[in-house]
């Protein structure tokens, strides 16, 4: 279970990796003085942008994660 659990918890940490690369991304497009606007659309495209199973689907997967290797 604590394998699996572990997994998981991996699982979550490398997709908000990439999340995390993705607003990079967007911010070296965009420029120095549009870092605050650009990080204030990651936080709510977090929310609206990216589809929202998906995103459920993440945090499920931490929460057993977490769950699974604890308890």
């Amino acid at each position: 279970m604590k394998i699996i659990g572990l997994i998981l918890i991996l699982f979550f940490l490398i997709n908000i990796i990439f999340l995390i690369n993705e607003y990079i991304k967007e911010a070296k497009t965009e420029g120095k003085g549009e870092m605050v606007k650009s990080l204030f659309r990651f936080l709510v495209g977090l929310l609206f942008d990216i589809p929202s199973l998906y995103v459920v689907f993440v945090l499920v997967s931490l929460v057993v994660g977490i769950w699974f290797t604890f308890y």
